[in-house]
C-alpha cells in the first residue's frame, strides 16, 4: 500500500510539470467563467420554437405565447423539419408542436400527443418552458372543457348555458388573479427582472472530450514508460494496478477540472450528480484503453488513432450537435464512440451506464488475461 502511495504522488508530481497538460486542465472551468461574464453582459431572452397547427386552440395558445414577456422569447415557425434544425443547431432551447387535431383530442379525453416536445440533450430550461406553453393551453382550452364537463354531466336541467356561462366567467377572474397557473421571477438584491438566456454552450461534450483525450494521452505516454522499465520495481501482483493508476489519476484530476466547469454552470447537487457520472467515465475509459494497448504494438499506430477517434466523436456522438434528426442510422454510429456513453448516462438512458460498465469489464478482462492472449512467449 505504502509503495502505491509513493507511486500515486510520483504520478501526480510528473503530471504537474506537463505545461501543455496544465494548460488543458484550466481551459474547462475558465471556459465556465468566461460563459458567466457573456451572459452577465450579453442579456437575451430563450429562445423557444412554435408550431402552432391548423387547430384553432394550437392558434390561439402560439398568438399568446408570442406575446408573452419574462424568462422566454417564443417564435413561430411554419414547419417542423425548420424547428427541428434549429433546435439542433442551438438557435433555440427547446420547440414545442401542437397537434392538428388538439381540440378533437381534448374533447375525447385524450392526454397524449397533445403537444410534442422537441428539444437538444444540452437543454437546461424545457421543463420551464413546457410549464408555460401548458398553462397558455390550458388558459385557450378551458372555455370547451367547462362546457363539455357541465353538458355531459347532466346535473342542470336544461340550464346548462347559464351554468356554462357563470363558471367560465369565475373560472377567467380566478385564472386573471394567477390562481391556475402563476410565474414570478424574483432575485435576491430586489432589482427587477430581466430576462436573461443561458446560450447551449456543449459543456457536458466538451468535457466527456477532454476527459476522453486526456486517457487517451496517458496510454501513450505508459508506452515510454514501460520502454523505460518503469514497471520493473513492482511485483507482478502490483504491476497491473501501477499501471491503472498512472493512467487513471491524470483523467482523475480533468475530471475534477470539469467538476469546476460544471460548478460554475449548474446547481451544486446536479455538479456533484455529474461528477460521479464523469468519474465512472473516466475509469471505465482507462481501463479499455489501458486493456486494448498491447493489441498495438507500436505507439505511432495507437496515436494514430485517436485523431479518428476524435472526429468521430464530434460528428457521431452528440457533443456539440445531435445530428441524429438528419443522418439515419447515426444512433447505432454514435455507440462505437465513448462520450456518448457518458451523455446517454448523463441523460438517465439505461444502455450509456451499461456501455460504460461492459468498457470497463472488458479492460478489466484484457488486463486479467495480458500477456497470454498477446502472442507474448515466456523467457527461459
Amino acid at each position: 500500500m505504502k509503495q502505491m502511495m509513493v507511486w500515486s504522488q510520483l504520478t501526480l508530481k510528473r503530471l504537474f510539470r506537463k505545461k501543455g497538460l496544465i494548460l488543458l486542465l484550466l481551459v474547462l472551468p475558465l471556459t465556465g467563467i468566461f460563459i458567466n461574464y457573456w451572459e452577465a453582459n450579453h442579456t437575451q431572452g430563450v429562445e423557444i420554437g412554435l408550431i402552432a397547427g391548423k387547430d384553432a386552440i394550437g392558434q390561439g395558445t402560439m398568438t399568446d405565447l408570442l406575446d408573452a414577456q419574462g424568462l422566454f422569447t417564443f417564435k413561430a415557425y411554419d414547419s417542423e423539419t425548420s424547428l427541428t434544425e434549429a433546435v439542433q443547431t442551438r438557435v433555440l432551447e427547446a420547440g414545442f408542436i401542437f397537434s392538428d387535431d388538439l381540440s378533437k383530442k381534448i374533447e375525447n379525453g385524450e392526454t397524449r400527443d397533445l403537444v410534442r416536445l422537441v428539444r437538444s440533450p444540452a437543454t437546461v430550461t424545457h421543463g420551464m418552458a413546457a410549464e408555460v406553453v401548458f398553462a397558455k393551453l390550458l388558459h385557450r382550452a378551458s372555455p370547451q372543457l367547462i362546457d363539455e364537463i357541465v353538458r355531459d354531466s347532466g346535473l342542470f336541467g336544461g340550464n346548462e348555458d347559464s351554468v356554462v356561462e357563470r363558471i367560465q366567467e369565475l373560472y377567467q377572474t380566478y385564472d386573471d388573479q394567477g390562481g391556475t397557473y402563476q410565474f414570478s421571477y424574483e432575485y435576491l438584491d430586489g432589482e427587477e427582472p430581466q430576462a436573461t438566456g443561458i446560450p447551449l454552450f456543449p459543456i457536458k461534450g466538451l468535457t466527456a472530450v477532454f476527459i476522453m483525450l486526456t486517457a487517451w494521452i496517458q496510454v501513450l505516454d505508459h508506452y515510454r514508460d514501460e520502454a523505460q522499465g518503469i514497471y520493473g520495481a513492482f511485483a507482478k501482483s502490483r504491476k497491473k494496478l501501477a499501471m491503472v493508476l498512472a493512467i487513471y489519476l491524470p483523467v482523475f484530476i480533468m475530471t475534477l477540472a470539469g467538476f469546476a466547469f460544471y460548478l460554475t454552470r449548474y446547481p451544486f447537487p446536479e455538479a456533484v450528480r455529474e461528477l460521479g457520472y464523469l468519474m465512472a467515465y473516466g475509469l471505465s475509459l482507462s481501463l479499455f484503453l489501458l486493456g486494448i494497448k498491447p493489441f498495438f504494438k507500436n505507439p505511432v499506430a495507437f496515436a494514430a488513432l485517436m485523431p479518428a477517434v476524435l472526429l468521430g466523436s464530434l460528428v457521431a456522438s452528440p457533443v456539440i450537435l445531435d445530428m441524429s434528426s438528419f443522418i439515419n442510422n447515426l444512433t447505432v454510429l454514435e455507440k462505437f464512440f465513448f462520450p456518448s456513453y457518458y451523455l446517454a448516462l448523463s441523460e438517465g438512458k439505461l444502455w450509456g451506464g451499461l456501455g460504460l460498465l461492459g468498457f470497463a469489464l472488458a479492460g478489466v478482462i484484457l488486463l486479467i488475461l495480458d500477456p497470454g492472449i498477446h502472442g507474448r512467449k515466456t523467457r527461459k
